[in-house]
Parts: structure tokens; C-alpha cells; sequence
């Protein structure tokens, strides 16, 4: 846990909830207790005070049980990323997002750290984007270019002649 005799580069889980008998709970990943495991360190939670964009976005198979492994982190002016914190989770709802968000706004403060984000860059989902809203209702949402053209390949596909796809799939490449 979150100690502030931690050395800079010592990892701590943050966001820890317990059960009625003071145990810890992660949940057991089922539709009815998602799991929840949020970790940083002293040196990584540094990078929140960053006047960058803070980006969200998850990774996937990289963990045993297939569940996502969210990384969050700031893009300086450089165009450099630097990480923030890591949460492997078992879904991704907003309640998810909301939890995240509220757990990171705490450790920050814990940590008296600023953390007020002008731009959080992430894909097109949805309820990551309604979790960044309720948690920042000043925050402007953009979406990474990637994102964006995948879902412009997938989506325009049906509404387009053969041809004109074809001239389109040129253009995003």
C-alpha cells in the first residue's frame, strides 16, 4: 500500500477496498464483483503534475485471465509518454472508469499531488469517456488518430460503393 517512507521507485497498490472483515478485496473478476488491482509509484504518480495529455488506454492477453491491463500516463510537449499508473481490471464499464478515476484522485491528493486534466486522448469506448466527464466535467475528451481511423474503416464500410472504400482504405493508410 501507499506509504509515504516508500523509496520513489518502490511499487504500491492503490485504491485497495476491504471486505466486512477488514481483508482485502480485488474481486474475483465474475459480472457481479469485478476485480480491481491499481498500482503506481512515488516516481510514476510524479508524471500526473505534467502539463501534457493524459491518455487512457487498455491492453489486452497480456494477463493470464485475458483481463485488461489499463495504462494511464501524460504525453509531454516533446511528445514523449510517461506512465502514470497501471490497473488490471476485469471489465470495462463505466462504474469500472468511475472507480479508477476516483481511486487515482485520491492516491494524488493522498500524495498532494495537482491533478485536474485538460485533455484525456483515448479510444471511442464510451463509458471511459462518460468516467473522464463525471470525474473532470471541464475535461475535453480527444480521440487518438489510430482510433479514430480504425473506426472509420469499420464504420464507413457499408455505407460506401466498392470503390470509393477502396480509395478510402488508400487515404488511412
Amino acid at each position: 500500500m501507499y506509504d509515504e517512507d516508500l523509496e520513489d521507485d518502490d511499487p504500491f497498490f492503490y485504491n485497495v477496498k476491504y471486505d466486512s472483515n477488514k481483508n482485502i478485496d480485488i474481486g474475483d473478476g465474475s459480472d457481479e464483483h469485478h476485480l480491481h488491482i491499481c498500482m503506481s509509484s512515488k516516481k510514476l504518480m510524479s508524471n500526473i503534475e505534467s502539463n501534457g495529455i493524459h491518455h487512457i488506454d487498455g491492453t489486452y492477453r497480456i494477463t493470464i485471465y485475458g483481463f485488461p491491463l489499463i495504462v494511464y500516463g501524460v504525453t509531454d510537449q516533446c511528445g514523449q509518454f510517461h506512465p502514470v499508473c497501471y490497473m488490471i481490471t476485469s471489465h470495462e464499464t463505466e462504474e469500472d472508469f468511475d472507480d479508477f478515476y476516483d481511486g487515482l484522485i485520491q492516491i494524488a491528493e493522498e500524495m498532494d499531488l495537482s491533478y485536474d486534466p485538460e485533455f484525456i486522448m483515448q479510444d471511442a469506448q464510451a463509458a471511459a469517456r462518460s468516467a473522464a466527464v463525471n470525474a473532470f466535467p471541464n475535461v475535453k475528451i480527444l480521440m487518438c488518430y489510430f482510433h479514430f481511423r480504425k473506426n472509420v474503416k469499420e464504420n464507413c464500410k457499408h455505407l460506401m460503393e466498392k470503390e470509393a472504400y477502396s480509395e478510402l482504405q488508400v487515404d488511412l493508410k
